[in-house]
Order: C-alpha cells, then sequence, then structure tokens
C-alpha cells in the first residue's frame, strides 16, 4: 500500500452525513487500484463525525481535517484547502454522500496512462433526484457529462493538479461550474465511457 507521493488525491467535502460518508469511504477502500490519498475535510468542528471517521484512519491514505469555524459555502473553501494540501499528481473533489464503482481509479489510471497529454479525464454517472410523486424515493438517472457549465458534476471529473491549481472555487453555487468554464481553455479532455460515479 502506497501513502509516499500519491497519484490522486482525492478531496472530500464533508457536514454532518455521518453514514453518507462510510458507504463513500468503503467504496474508495475497494478501489482496485491503491496509489490514492484521501483528504477529507469537515465544515467546522463535529464530534460525532469525527468518531465514525476515527476507525477509518488506520489507513495511512486517510487524513481528516475541520475547520475551526463553519465557512457554509457549498464546501467551495474547503476544497481551495484541500487542493493547497493534496500531494497527488490528480485531484479529485467530491462530496461525502457520493461514492464509486471499484474499477473507477483503474479506468481513470489505464486513461491516463493511454492518453499522457490529457489533463482532464470525464465520465458518466449515475445521478439521484427526487422522485416528484413519493418524496421518501429516490430515482436515479444516467447523467452523461460535457465540459460546460452544468453539464457535469464535480465527482465526475479528474483534473491535474498543476491545472485546477491555477484556479481557485468561488464561494457562490453552482462553483463547479463556473470552475468548469474557466478551466476550459487550457483543458486538454479524456472521456471514458463508463458509469464510475454515484451522485447521492
Amino acid at each position: 500500500m502506497r501513502m509516499n507521493n500519491p497519484l490522486f488525491s482525492i478531496i472530500v467535502v464533508c457536514y454532518e452525513r455521518y453514514y453518507n460518508v462510510q458507504c463513500l469511504i468503503y467504496s474508495l477502500l475497494c478501489q482496485k487500484f491503491h496509489n490514492f490519498e484521501v483528504i477529507l475535510i469537515h465544515d467546522g468542528y463535529n464530534e460525532k463525525h469525527e468518531k465514525i471517521i476515527k476507525p477509518f484512519l488506520s489507513d495511512p491514505r486517510f487524513k481528516y481535517l475541520f475547520t475551526e469555524k463553519r465557512y457554509n459555502d457549498w464546501g467551495m473553501t474547503l476544497r481551495n484547502k484541500g487542493i493547497e494540501i493534496a500531494q497527488g499528481k490528480w485531484i479529485i473533489n467530491t462530496n461525502d454522500d457520493n461514492y464509486y464503482t471499484p474499477n473507477f481509479l483503474d479506468e481513470v489510471h489505464n486513461t491516463i496512462n493511454s492518453n499522457p497529454e490529457s489533463n482532464f479525464i470525464y465520465y458518466d454517472c449515475v445521478l439521484s433526484h427526487n422522485n416528484q410523486l413519493n418524496h421518501n424515493k429516490k430515482d436515479y438517472g444516467l447523467l452523461i457529462p460535457e465540459i460546460k457549465h452544468c453539464y457535469i458534476d464535480m465527482g465526475q471529473f479528474v483534473v491535474k493538479k498543476e491545472l485546477i491549481s491555477k484556479y481557485k472555487f468561488q464561494s457562490v453555487a453552482p462553483a463547479d461550474g463556473l470552475l468548469i468554464e474557466e478551466m476550459k481553455k487550457e483543458i486538454i479532455p479524456n472521456y471514458i465511457n463508463k458509469i464510475l460515479f454515484v451522485h447521492n
């Protein structure tokens, strides 16, 4: 298991989703490709959340942080903090209620090796939304991304740190779409035509 010089840094913005975050962590522990780090950042201190995360920290790939105050800006300040301390060459930003297929990092790694000029890898995802007829039920649909505002989700792309570090997430919604628009002129993309990500 590698922890030094990870290829991927997975930045997870957290806020009081005590059980969802465990699903995300288990999906990362099940990855076939192991050279990654996970930076979990909670928006403000929360004792219950810290206790839930603590057992996973025996894996040296996992780091847990929390901010001194709550920013409440859709996690954008936390994402910027995560990018600053990330050690990986590639950055994945996601939320604590999402999860990934076991072949996710393996597929991305193979795509990087096959397309070394790329600096932005994106892929299909399954997106949940509330069923209008029954608010206690969730429906899921396919989201095929495009590199433009409102057509790609935060967890639906992997980007080189040297590229995303030039930009900052703005503390407005939807900041992921704004970031994509700003980076677009520098993006050298590669698309994986597979579902690798579930957005809840």
